[in-house]
């Protein structure tokens, strides 16, 4: 991750790990995001991750592959949380995966 990409919250409730990304999550940050988000899902014993992108500003095909790895992590139970036509939505709709993740919209 870079000194602009993070992981600013995360936290595990009944189960349900929500992590909030903030920044930027393309090919450069990829790999750390991979890294970082498997070792709390791990260590949480969660049967479902949430991810909230509200402060994501730029997401590209590697960040749509970080949640595609998430999915296939949790066995399916992802939640994303996007703001309405955001970047991050954009994407995620354009490559015709919205129905693939439970997405919730929130301002």
């Amino acid at each position: 991750m870079t000194e602009d990409s993070s992981i600013s919250e995360s936290r595990c409730i009944n189960g349900v790990l929500t992590v909030r990304i903030e920044g930027e999550i393309t090919y450069y940050e990829r790999h750390a995001f991979k890294e970082k988000l498997t070792e709390l899902y791990k260590n949480a014993s969660a049967s479902w991750i949430e991810i909230n992108l509200l402060n994501v500003s730029c997401m590209d095909s590697s960040g749509l592959a970080l949640l595609i790895e998430m999915y296939k992590l949790s066995g399916g139970h992802v939640n994303i949380v996007v703001a309405p036509g955001s970047q991050p939505a954009r994407i995620i709709s354009r490559a015709n995966m919205a129905s693939f993740f439970h997405i919730r919209y929130q301002e």
